[in-house]
């Protein structure tokens, strides 16, 4: 019995550290061209996450370790939810990006009605990875990264992209080729698969005791 005391005060105390229980992260593989030729290297060429930080904010990380050197991204295209309002992007790092928000009005190339676009006038270089921060102004909903798992309104893609040369010449646009179901659940934090686990040895050590008695 002080076993199970012990186990059950070790598990409260770690429920009280690790914090929540899921980290909500939503990551797009940009892997198919569908307009003028695709990237010289292979796919997927860009990658992009995002993760909620709580307090409304989610973290959008860009990547373009799939590029090769002399591509540059010219623009970047997401969704979101279509039932939130008051969006807005709060900080972001190199490159700077020009962001622009508004439900359907973004086209990338023959693809329409994308909500964001991240226009970048220097180009998003090849080998890069940058940060961008957007916040929900509206305190009665939840910005979380599923907020971003929606297609355009065409149902095309969940993101896609413009990729350049160093001319700054269009040489074909890539998207997210990502199956247009549910979007995927919720990722487990580290420290919530250990107290899962310390929960079901509790559990299994308290039946053990019983079986005993």
């Amino acid at each position: 019995m002080k076993t199970i005391r012990v186990c059950a005060a070790v598990f409260l105390a770690l429920l009280v550290l690790c914090g929540p229980g899921l980290a909500d992260t939503l990551t797009f593989s940009l892997d198919i061209a569908y307009d003028g030729s695709p990237p010289k290297g292979g796919p997927p060429w860009l990658t992009a996450r995002f993760d909620a930080l709580g307090d409304n904010q989610v973290k959008l990380t860009l990547d373009s370790t799939g590029l090769l050197p002399g591509e540059l991204v010219g623009s970047w295209f997401f969704n979101f939810d279509p039932t939130l309002s008051f969006l807005v992007p709060v900080g972001g790092s190199d490159p700077a990006a020009d962001i622009t928000i508004g439900q359907d009005n973004q086209a990338a190339g023959t693809a329409k009605g994308f909500d964001i676009r991240l226009l970048f006038k220097e180009g998003f270089p090849a080998a890069k990875t940058a940060e961008y921060l957007f916040m929900l102004l509206d305190s009665d909903k939840t910005l979380l990264a599923s907020s971003f798992d929606y297609v355009n309104s065409d149902g095309s893609y969940f993101s896609a992209a413009e990729v350049t040369n160093l001319t700054l010449v269009v040489s074909g646009w890539i998207a997210d080729d990502r199956d247009k179901g549910p979007g995927p659940a919720p990722v487990s934090e580290p420290a919530t698969m250990f107290l899962l686990g310390f929960g079901a040895f509790g559990v299994a050590l308290f039946g053990k005791n019983r079986f005993k008695k």
